[in-house]
């Protein structure tokens, strides 16, 4: 099944006729060695199933890290949710997601195993698009206040050009009519009267 991340989901199905059938038999035979015998056998067969399940099908990051395995029939599913080893104390459904990343599904189960992956897997994703955009909202400010930066420096050699420019416009005016006053010393004097004049004419008018 793939997930909302496009991640598989590895699913498989196991139905241990034979031996359920052995169990089944010697519960109503009320035979108690045959049916601890019959029951080991039975977690066994399970054992093998999630082994090789494990070994096929579980290949991160393309499936997800574990697996499930149905069982079709409600009876065998609470016979192996009931199992405990008698040397481990270990229950069976433990034993399987610990050693071999398998998890035992059944009728009443698979549905909503299916779901809560689904939705974990949903969040997962929204989460990590939320990460994303944090990310590039945190980038994006970056660079902006570099380009920022780079405008204000970029402004202020501006304005320190255009103080150069007005500088030199200054200086070469004065040069201008220190030239000309070489050329026509009389046009100093000249110079000199006709401002002289503008400001008697200016004095007598106030």
């Amino acid at each position: 099944i793939k997930l909302p991340t496009n991640i598989l989901l590895p699913i498989d199905s196991h139905w241990s006729k034979e031996r359920y059938k052995d169990v089944v038999d010697a519960f109503y035979e009320n035979d108690e060695e045959k049916l601890k015998k019959a029951r080991k056998l039975l977690a066994d067969a399970y054992r093998k199933k999630a082994e090789k399940v494990k070994e096929k099908y579980i290949n991160p990051p393309i499936s997800t890290p574990f697996a499930l395995v149905y069982v079709p029939v409600s009876g065998l599913y609470r016979e192996l949710e009931d199992y405990t080893d008698p040397k481990t104390k270990e229950d069976l459904f433990m034993e399987l997601q610990k050693n071999f990343q398998v998890t035992i599904v059944g009728p009443n189960t698979l549905f909503q195993a299916i779901q809560a992956f689904n939705i974990g897997f949903a969040t997962l994703r929204v989460q990590k698009f939320a990460l994303q955009i944090y990310d590039d909202l945190k980038h994006l400010h970056k660079r902006f206040s570099v380009h920022f930066s780079n405008i204000t420096n970029v402004s202020r050699k501006l304005e320190e050009a255009m103080q150069e420019v007005n500088k030199f416009g200054t200086d070469a005016r004065v040069i201008s009519r220190a030239l000309e006053n070489i050329k026509d010393p009389g046009q100093s004097e000249r110079t000199i009267a006709s401002e002289n004049n503008q400001k008697m004419i200016y004095g007598n008018s106030r």
